[in-house]
């Protein structure tokens, strides 16, 4: 089962004004799961991981350098945030229009917010600090783009 949201704790906090409590730090950003009325900011996302994947996949084979074969290892293999950024950055995907998409998502607020409740504006958006917006496109891919397709 697919989770209704994850939360990435930042690295460089961002401050801001609350609405109830004025100047405020916040430590973390909610990533929500989309529905059906956010498939047109998805959709790419997914087209573009899912050809990074095909190409390592196609790549590792012309290479002979294939992962190890499963020995009934109970143990699973875990895939991190930054698993997912890398695997889109040692391929032909634009990474730019990958980031520019990203964008448009964190900037909607039924899939993002600030501390799981301030919507982003622009202001915000350009606050968050690189390393925060990468951790942010891995976590969102992982939770919501690999594991619709691990089902």
């Amino acid at each position: 089962m697919i989770a209704s949201e994850t939360i990435v704790e930042l690295k460089s906090h961002i401050k801001y004004a609350h609405p109830q409590s004025g100047e405020h730090t916040a430590t973390f950003i909610t990533l929500f799961a989309p529905r059906i009325s956010h498939i047109s900011l998805v959709a790419p996302l997914k087209q573009h991981f899912m050809k990074a994947s095909s190409e390592l996949a196609i790549s590792r084979r012309a290479t002979g350098n294939l992962p190890p074969v499963d020995t009934g290892s109970s143990t699973p293999v875990e895939i991190t945030d930054d698993d997912i950024v890398q695997m889109l950055e040692v391929t032909s995907v634009e990474m730019s229009v990958v980031l520019e998409q990203f964008k448009k998502i964190v900037m909607t607020p039924a899939l993002c917010k600030l501390e799981g409740e301030i919507t982003f504006t622009e202001y915000l958006y350009n606050q968050i600090g690189v390393d925060d917006f990468y951790q942010l496109l891995g976590r969102y891919l992982r939770h919501f783009i690999v594991a619709s397709l691990i089902k």
